[in-house]
């Protein structure tokens, strides 16, 4: 259902986001976009973080545990390809550079 969500998006709109762990481990999905970003992330920053989000009430610790390690197995770069931006979960995002590696600015220009 998320591949053809993702496919039909992109035959309406110029820009379709998509995010999720296992987003590139699917050669299906993964060949439906044009742009890839992945962000790493130590396991530090992610407790932390996952800490913080209360979006669903607070998550226990073996969730967590679960999504690290989930995170650890698929979170493969070799299954991007070689068109891809890295960008380090631990430290401020150059919000610039992703709007020129998207093509964020001619589009927004034009």
């Amino acid at each position: 259902k998320f591949t053809n969500a993702i496919a039909d998006s992109n035959q309406i709109y110029d820009v379709t986001i998509a995010e999720g762990l296992l987003i590139y481990n699917q050669k299906e999905l993964s060949s439906l976009f044009d742009k890839k970003i992945f962000i790493k992330i130590d396991k530090h920053t992610f407790y932390k973080r996952k800490s913080k989000d209360l979006r669903w009430g607070e998550i226990e610790d073996w969730y967590k545990e679960h999504i690290w390690l989930s995170y650890l197995k698929y979170s493969k770069l070799n299954s991007l390809g070689t068109d891809f931006m890295l960008l380090n979960g631990a430290s401020n995002v150059d919000y610039k550079k992703v709007e020129h590696y998207l093509g964020l600015v001619d589009l927004i220009t034009n």
